[in-house]
């Protein structure tokens, strides 16, 4: 071999050197860059979690004459963390009936931003509101002085801004399990507890509003647990049917819930009125009398029948201050009943009540108001009616309204 391919052969190594030593340079600087990157992700992810605020450090300083082992319990109040009630309520139908056997899911949406992840931690939930610790001292009463024109407003501005607490008692509820809930923004649920319930069933229906049937259950809460008021999802045969709310339910009292909309129950709601004028007189004031008939006409499309179905309605009230007074004629009996008394009425189109019998039993009576006043007071009243299954029944009442001859008045 001569000197010449010789040194032809050594610089073709040492260029193959040099390319692969740059070459295994480049990858290692790529898989720097990747784990840099990757830190950096971790870093970012870490910040995110970390949402709350860390403001505080705890140093503690021991003295101890002679040698000794302790243990600490760190105890301490953090904010960012809230949590809000709600239920899932389940029913079922047994071929195609609705069974009274419920079955009532109380849960917690939980929210923890706190700046610390919670891990493998005992949970107690507490309706107790942190920020009431901050100020537990007993308010003052300042007098009230009337001396100007805006006293009045002044008490009434005091007064909204006050609101009530109808249950001071702090309640909690402590999870069965260890949970592990992160710092982060996001809603954990959290089940609290399983309760089943049998209760009375029963259908009511507003068809001034809608022609819409619901039907409603009657339970009562015989578990320990006191039910916050919160949003139900209702669901019949495992499949979602409704949301509504719940007021809050103390332990063995009893609630109801609305379960779910009934198409098979139609109705129909129809309203007539005929105005008649009186004839003008010397030194009179003419006065006119409309008659309103409503008629509600409700269809059972089942196979079995509705043993109780309640329909609301009211009529008009009078104006003393305008000359407007009302007389109730239809339904039968209703307009001399007392508040608490119900009155059996023969159904529309039927002569004698054993024929009303046959198509479906009906009563009617006043209904109390929310604030405890009876229902003749505020012309509220309701049915009570039983349907045989296929079958229908018409309700009808009907209504004078006396007023001056030139007098506008419309029925709201």
């Amino acid at each position: 071999m001569s000197e010449k391919s010789e040194k032809s052969t050594s610089f073709d190594e040492l260029m193959a050197k040099f390319i692969a030593s740059k070459q295994n340079t480049m990858q290692a600087i790529v898989e720097m860059e990747e784990k840099v990157e990757k830190i950096k992700d971790e870093i970012e992810l870490l910040e995110d979690s970390c949402t709350g605020e860390i403001c505080a450090v705890v140093v503690a300083i021991l003295a101890a004459k002679v040698d000794c082992k302790l243990e600490f319990q760190l105890t301490y109040l953090v904010t960012g963390v809230t949590w809000k009630p709600y239920y899932d309520l389940h029913g079922a139908t047994v071929d195609g009936k609705p069974s009274l056997d419920i079955s009532l899911h109380y849960c917690a949406n939980i929210t923890q931003n706190t700046g610390e992840d919670w891990n493998d931690t005992i949970l107690t939930l507490s309706t107790a509101n942190s920020q009431a610790l901050h100020n537990s001292t007993i308010p003052k009463v300042d007098p009230i002085q009337d001396a100007s024109d805006d006293w009045s407003l002044k008490e009434e501005m005091v007064t909204n801004s006050i609101m009530l607490d109808k249950n001071p008692i702090s309640l909690s509820y402590r999870v069965d399990r260890r949970v592990s809930l992160p710092s982060e923004r996001s809603t954990h649920k959290m089940s609290i507890a399983v309760m089943d319930f049998s209760g009375a069933l029963k259908y009511v229906c507003v068809p001034q509003k809608t022609n819409a049937v619901f039907m409603e259950g009657q339970m009562q809460n015989t578990s320990p647990y006191e039910l916050l008021a919160g949003q139900v999802n209702v669901f019949i045969d495992n499949s979602f049917a409704t949301k509504t709310e719940m007021a809050h339910i103390g332990s063995n009292e009893t609630f109801t819930c609305m379960l779910v909309i009934d198409p098979s129950l139609k109705v129909s709601y129809q309203s007539e009125f005929r105005t008649v004028h009186e004839p003008k007189r010397n030194f009179t004031e003419p006065f006119k009398t409309t008659t309103r008939t409503v008629t509600t006409t409700i269809t059972n499309g089942h196979s079995f029948d509705v043993t109780e179905l309640v329909v609301r309605d009211a009529i008009p009230l009078g104006n003393d201050e305008t000359n407007i007074k009302v007389a109730l004629r239809r339904p039968d009996g209703l307009a001399q009943a007392k508040d608490d008394e119900e009155v059996a009425v023969a159904l529309h189109g039927s002569g004698e009540a054993r024929d009303s019998e046959k198509q479906g039993a009906a009563r009617v009576r006043w209904v109390w108001t929310e604030k405890g006043d009876g229902g003749e007071k505020e012309g509220l009243y309701e049915w009570v009616c039983q349907i045989k299954a296929g079958k229908k029944i018409r309700l009808q009442a009907e209504w004078e309204v006396k007023a001056p001859g030139d007098a506008q008045w419309e029925e709201r």
